[in-house]
Parts: C-alpha cells; sequence; structure tokens
C-alpha cells in the first residue's frame, strides 16, 4: 500500500525497531521459534487470481509450512475453475486439496462464529454485511490477517507479495515482524556502471508512505501485545461514533494507511521489542535504473530517497526486468518483494514478475524434481494458467 506523500525512510535510533536481521532486533537464538510454522491465506471474494496462486506457491515451496490455511468468504465455490477456450478447465480446487488446505470460511451474518464475535463485533459485522460498500472486502480481509495470527500466528502474505528466500524462516524467532515501506538503494543502483559508491551506501529508501512498515508480509506468534492491541485499534472507529480519519471516516484511504503503515510505525515507537519491520521483506522497484535521466550520475543516486515509479519513461523487455528481479533476490538481505501499487505497473512487468517469481521459487526449492506430487500439481496449473491468461 504506498500513497503519495513523501517519507524519508533511514534506520537511526529513532527508528530502532527498523532491523535487517533477527538478530539485529534481538530475536532470541537459544529458544524454540516463537512463531507457529503455519501459512495464513486471505481471499475475500469469489475464485481467486492468478497471482493469488503464485504468491501462495512461493511461500509454500520457501518456507515448507506445516499447514497452509486459507480465510475466504462463506460463498465461495466449491470448485473453482479456471475456463479456457477449446481446453478443459484448470482446477484449482484440485490444487488446494494435493497441498492439503484447509479452509476457514467467513459468514459476517453469523453472530456466534468466533470470528464475527471477538474480531468483528457486532456493529462491524453490520456494517461490512453490506457488499455494495467498495471497502467491505478490503476492511474484512485486514481483520481476517490480524485474527488468524492473534488466535494462532504464523506467517501471511499479500497477493502481490513473494517469498524469494527460505531465510524469511529466520524471522520465526521473533514475536512480531512486519514488512518494510520501502525498497533498497541496491535495487534501484545496483549493477549500474560506475556506481560502486552507491552499492557500498546499501542506504533504505522509501516507497512514499508516511511510516516504515508495511501490512503486505507479517510473521507473527500467536496473543502477542500488538496483536491484540492492533486488533483493537482496527475496531475503533465504530466505536467512537464518528469517523476518526479524513475523508469518509471507515473505508477511507487515509484510515486504511493509518491502520497498516502510520500507526504501526508509532506503536513501535513506544513499544520497544514488540513489533519489528524490516528491508527484507521490501517494496520492489517500479521500474529499470537506465530508465531514468540521473541513472548514469553517483551523486544522483546517492541522493535518492524516494523510489521512482515513473516505468513508462522506457520500456523493459521481459529479459531486462527478469534480470533486475533475479539481481535483487540473490542478496542475502533479500527475503520477500512486495510489488505494491500494482495499478501503475505495467501488464507486460506484471506478467513476467508472476512468471520470474513461479520459477524463482521452483528453483530455489530444488527444482521440479525436488517437488511433492501435489506442488508439482499445484505448479503445473500456475504455468499453464500463466501461459493461457489475459490478466493478472
Amino acid at each position: 500500500m504506498v500513497h503519495a506523500r513523501r517519507h524519508r525512510a533511514n534506520t537511526s535510533s529513532h527508528n530502532a525497531f527498523f532491523v535487517a536481521s533477527p538478530d539485529d532486533g534481538g530475536c532470541s537464538s537459544s529458544s524454540p521459534p516463537a512463531v507457529p510454522n503455519l501459512l495464513h491465506r486471505v481471499w475475500i471474494g469469489g475464485c481467486p487470481a492468478v497471482s493469488e496462486l503464485v504468491s501462495m506457491l512461493a511461500a509454500t515451496l520457501l518456507l515448507a509450512p506445516d499447514q497452509i490455511v486459507y480465510h475466504v468468504l462463506s460463498t465461495l465455490p466449491s470448485e473453482c475453475l479456471v475456463q479456457r477456450a477449446a481446453l478443459p478447465p484448470l482446477n484449482v480446487s484440485a490444487c488446494w486439496a494435493g497441498l492439503g488446505v484447509r479452509f476457514h470460511r467467513i459468514n459476517v451474518s453469523d453472530a456466534s462464529a468466533p470470528f464475527v464475535r471477538d474480531a468483528l463485533g457486532a456493529s462491524m459485522a453490520r456494517t461490512l454485511h453490506d457488499a455494495g460498500r467498495s471497502f467491505s472486502r478490503v476492511i474484512l480481509a485486514d481483520f481476517a490477517r490480524v485474527y488468524a495470527l492473534l488466535e494462532h500466528g504464523g506467517y501471511y502474505t499479500d497477493s502481490d507479495v513473494f517469498v524469494t528466500s527460505a531465510n524469511l524462516t529466520r524471522w520465526r524467532r521473533c514475536p512480531f515482524v512486519m514488512s518494510g515501506n520501502t525498497g533498497d538503494a541496491y535495487d534501484v543502483a545496483a549493477g549500474e556502471r560506475g556506481l560502486r559508491a552507491v552499492e557500498a551506501r546499501d542506504g533504505v529508501v522509501g516507497a512514499g508512505t508516511s511510516g516504515l512498515l508495511n501490512c503486505g508480509a507479517l510473521v507473527a506468534a500467536p496473543r502477542t501485545p500488538f496483536g491484540a492491541a492492533w486488533l483493537h485499534e482496527m475496531r475503533s472507529p465504530l466505536r467512537s461514533g464518528k469517523p476518526r480519519y479524513s475523508g469518509h471516516g471507515w473505508g477511507d484511504v487515509g484510515m486504511a494507511l493509518n491502520l497498516c503503515s502510520h500507526w504501526p510505525h508509532t506503536y513501535a515507537e513506544h513499544h520497544p521489542g514488540s513489533l519489528l519491520g524490516t528491508p527484507a521483506l521490501r517494496i520492489a522497484p517500479w521500474t529499470l535504473p537506465r530508465c531514468h535521466a540521473w541513472s548514469n550520475s553517483s551523486a544522483g543516486l546517492a541522493a535518492i530517497r524516494k523510489l521512482p515509479q515513473q516505468h513508462r519513461a522506457c520500456a523493459a523487455t521481459a529479459a531486462e526486468w527478469r534480470a533486475q528481479l533475479d539481481r535483487i533476490a540473490a542478496r542475502d538481505g533479500t527475503h520477500a518483494l512486495h510489488f505494491a501499487n500494482r495499478g501503475s505497473r505495467s501488464r507486460a512487468q506484471q506478467q513476467t514478475t508472476l512468471q520470474w517469481a513461479l520459477d524463482h521459487a521452483v528453483a530455489q526449492a530444488g527444482g521440479d524434481g525436488a517437488l511433492t506430487a501435489g506442488q508439482r500439481g499445484c505448479v503445473g496449473l500456475a504455468r499453464e494458467w500463466l501461459g493461457v491468461s489475459s490478466s493478472v
């Protein structure tokens, strides 16, 4: 989630909660992991898009969770099929079955359900019951992710977040970790001729939103103080009886940015050790370094504080974009990439990114031969879907 407002990110002592590794965050390596090896997925709507399938597979292959739990609406079809002209449909439900996915079906009309009773409350359930309100499903997905981690703990990633390294599992030693609302100077500068000084700088650069944190990727132990406080904050707009944020209050973009970035950032500052953020889980760049006038200026790149978004300024081939992603993912400090603001990215870039994310995860997992039968079935389905899909 990215906004136009500029924010200069840094890792000064004022932001001591924003760390590059679990060791930097003081997470103990001598005790068992605090975070259960569970992967939570949230999809509020009809059958998922191909981007959700690829994101889920990347997390599954690299994190090797003991269980995958999908939090979905009670109205999700019992069988999800991808229709293809002159070809048999692709059965996404068979893929889920092959992975042993467990489903938690959400019905906001069922006041006795623990999620409705304990997470939403009666007032919030009534508000979200109106499916005609455009924000309802987005907010419901936010509640689902926070409640799932509060109750059970585990991993969560949005459908536009792709795990790139099994080293993400190291963060299980920490009580609660959020992805960064930042990129990295390397992602913009590394590999360009004459920029070794910039490469050595290894600076964090902002994605434009107030606050260093982003809720696109989360790693959490169950029943943490931050998780409980976060859920309480999410419910507070209706308890107050009036909008607490600019615009239209509940569902307003300002509120969503506050809950996903600014409020957690403020909480982390005032509760040391309760919440960490990391650039290891970060926003992916929008474009190639050569697409900018300042790309040949070491001084210009050294001064970067905000990720550039002018990807339409020049065309990048699929091979160039894949090479850029390979370079970024090869770094020890990259554990997941968040392709935020999908609408500002070209269709060709989105398609190439999904193909790359799937190929990269399979390769990191040891290749097709190292996968289970269920994993191979899902990977094959995703490859076929990407080959025929006109949208991502």
